[in-house]
């Protein structure tokens, strides 16, 4: 009986380890330069953002101060492609944002100082201009793609001070104004498409709002009547994929006004809880969800990146300082759709800016992704109507132009993980399987 009962117990280690369940952590595999000043082409590359199924990459590449084009490349950096092509030397190309299913791609076109939103086919075709204030920002897509929020500032100077957020259809028309007064921006769908988290100015103390779609029932997340700092900022919401959390970047409760750590709350904006509040001189940004929802990757004084599991708030350094890919100034992380690779900008410091490069971090240890909620219809608002465009436009035919070469570029040495005293062994999952194999032999040749 105990014989049975063992290897009963055997044969489920043995399955749980093959499954990769068993004590699974993030592991660094090696990190491959994509874009940019690093890989060969002596131009800066930054702001990547994965398609919905992680085959491809956008990304802005800049040739000089007056010419910013949206480029796509293979997830290896193979296949460099330009989606954007301006005669005008003075035209700037950003904030672009693939829709739900990646058949499209908003960005925002600068011209003549004026700013402006755009939409066009995942393969540079079929451009229209859907705003014409020369004021628009922030771009953000509805979770059925119907819709796109953005925000536009009140007046026409390049200050983010005075914006307000809006909301169009797809093809431009119907634009509502959902916010109103001082330095609202950065709007982010919930993962059901009921809710929208900002960021707002419109009290003393920056802070973090949440409103339906239609820009009523707006809540405040109001600050600690104890916390000790003077002027409290709260920025960069991020809904976790279950909607269940938003995650922000905030000095509440620091002794310095520029000394930042990670937060999480819940969507009614009640009980904050800080998440790496730690040592004078230490600050967190850039913080992203993995794809299930069961980590945050970020850096640390933007000079390493890490990842901490939610649960445990257990810490291990991916990419140490001072390595090889740059000097150390590490931002825009994002992880593709299933979880196995983070891709992340760097450059030499804060203050030197040509030298941008795009860069793949490939990650071993990681789960699938938590399907996406059942989405909610977007109501429409009730707000003030801005009258329809009329996006009828004729584009002129514009000469050929080649992708650059891909630069050969070889893969960095994979740093060696730091890791704490209380995470698991690297590859205990490896021996428990074999240990357990052995022993189901053993029986069994005991058996006969």
């Amino acid at each position: 009986m105990l014989n049975k009962v063992f290897l009963a117990f055997v044969l489920i280690g043995i399955i749980l380890a093959s499954s990769g369940l068993v004590f699974a952590e993030v592991v660094n595999e090696g990190v491959n330069c994509i874009a940019g000043y690093r890989c060969g082409s002596g131009y800066d590359a930054y702001s990547p953002k994965w398609n919905p199924d992680g085959s491809k990459m956008a990304y802005i590449y800049e040739e000089t101060d007056e010419n910013l084009d949206v480029w796509v490349v293979d997830t290896d950096g193979s296949n460099k492609t330009q989606l954007t092509k301006d005669y005008y030397e003075d035209t700037l190309e950003y904030g672009m944002e693939w829709n739900p299913d990646g058949s499209k791609m908003a960005y925002i076109s600068e011209e003549n100082n004026k700013y402006n939103i755009w939409i066009m086919d995942s393969d540079g075709s079929n451009k229209a201009q859907l705003t014409t204030d020369g004021r628009s920002n922030s771009i953000a897509w509805s979770l059925d793609g119907s819709k796109i929020v953005y925000c536009i500032r009140n007046t026409a100077s390049i200050k983010e001070v005075y914006s307000n957020i809006w909301v169009m259809n797809l093809n431009g028309s119907n634009k509502i104004q959902l916010t109103t007064g001082w330095n609202c921006y950065n709007p982010v769908w919930s993962p059901d498409g009921s809710k929208m988290a900002y960021e707002s100015h419109a009290t003393e103390n920056p802070g973090i709002w949440v409103m339906d779609l239609d820009g009523e029932n707006k809540i405040k997340l109001e600050r600690s009547m104890f916390d000790i700092n003077t002027y409290c900022f709260d920025k960069n919401p991020r809904w976790s994929p279950d909607g269940s959390k938003i995650l922000f970047v905030s000095n509440r409760d620091q002794t310095t006004s520029y000394q930042w750590d990670l937060w999480v709350v819940n969507p009614t904006l009640s009980n904050p809880e800080s998440l790496t509040k730690k040592m004078i001189g230490e600050t967190f940004n850039n913080p992203t969800f993995s794809p299930d929802g069961s980590k945050i990757a970020f850096t640390k004084n933007y000079e390493s990146i890490w990842v901490m599991d939610l649960d445990d708030k257990n810490e291990m350094e991916l990419y140490p300082k001072n390595t090889t890919v740059s000097d150390g100034y590490f931002y825009d992380l994002t992880w593709n759709p299933n979880g196995s690779k983070i891709a992340f900008t760097a450059k030499k410091n804060a203050n030197f800016d040509h030298s941008k490069t795009i860069y793949v971090m490939n990650l071993g240890g990681m789960i699938a992704p938590t399907p996406v909620p059942t989405l909610v219809p977007v109501p429409t608002p009730t707000n003030t109507t801005v009258p329809s465009l009329n996006l009828t436009h004729t584009f002129a035919t514009k000469p050929t132009v080649t992708p650059s070469p891909t630069p050969a570029y070889v893969p960095t040495p994979t740093p060696k993980a730091t890791k704490g005293p209380e995470q698991d062994v690297p590859g205990f999952d490896a021996i428990f399987a074999v240990a357990a194999l052995l022993g189901a032999v053993y029986l069994f040749r005991r058996k006969r």
